[in-house]
């Protein structure tokens, strides 16, 4: 028996609560933000059949992806090339535009500015879009310099003020939203558009090529469990291989 991987498993840093709180963060992002609500006033009284179509598209099947590059051990090349070289070179390259500068990016700090200018920002002469861009990625640089350090920093600093930032939204809209129009829609459109509308969430992408995205489960809490345990006790590599062999 291997003892030395349960013994690196479970010394290994940062702990399963920063890790956890950085992957809500990475998964988290402008399009979570705005879909949702215009999912919330198409569907109107019909909202949940909505939110159940989100949640399949942007919960679960993003999910299924991070399951997916845990057998990969977070190899998103290795994961691709099994469609072929180039293929797959030109899947990841595509991916990495949609979620960095073609879309992702730009989205968020959009969205950022937007946000910001009902309060007040808009107000400042020198802030615009393009000077908020600049002073956006020169912080996002700084936060991501040291790889190392960016489950810690997401985990335990990010993600309480994302958290407390949601929970004034959630608040302030539940005591101030009117309440729901009937909506013309039938049960089905409602579901679709949320079905739809999850994907454009991009969470699936971000699955596949967020850092360490297939590496969370070896951030092991102080006490592993048995199933951590478990896969602490097998080399990475030969069940990569198995799984090479008998997927389809």
């Amino acid at each position: 028996m291997n003892t030395t991987a349960v013994v690196d498993v479970t010394a290994r840093k940062p702990s399963i609560w920063s890790t956890g709180l950085a992957m809500f963060a990475m998964f988290f992002g402008a399009g979570n933000i705005v879909f949702p609500i215009a999912l919330g006033q198409y569907t109107q009284d019909k909202n949940l059949y909505g939110m159940l179509g989100m949640v399949i598209t942007a919960v679960l099947v993003p999910l299924m992806g991070l399951l997916a590059m845990m057998l990969y051990e977070g190899n998103y090349n290795a994961f691709f090339r099994r469609i072929g070289k180039l293929p797959g070179f030109t899947v990841v390259l595509l991916i990495l535009g949609l979620i960095g500068p073609f879309a992702g990016i730009p989205r968020c700090i959009t969205i950022s500015y937007s946000t910001l200018t009902a309060f007040g920002l808009e107000g400042l002469s020198w802030m615009n879009l393009g000077s908020f861009s600049v002073i956006s990625c020169v912080v996002i640089f700084l936060f991501a310099y040291r790889p190392n350090k960016i489950l810690t920093l997401l985990g335990l600093v990010l993600t309480p003020i994302l958290l407390l930032s949601l929970a004034v939204i959630v608040i302030k809209g539940a005591l101030t939203m009117p309440a729901a129009m009937s909506s013309l829609n039938t049960r089905w459109e409602t579901f679709s558009y949320g079905l739809l509308g999850g994907y454009n969430t991009m969470d699936l992408l971000a699955a596949f090529l967020d850092p360490d995205s297939g590496r969370f489960w070896m951030a092991a809490p102080r006490s592993p469990g048995p199933l951590l345990s478990t896969l602490a006790l097998y080399p990475a590599r030969p069940t990569s291989r198995r799984f090479h062999q008998y997927a389809l």
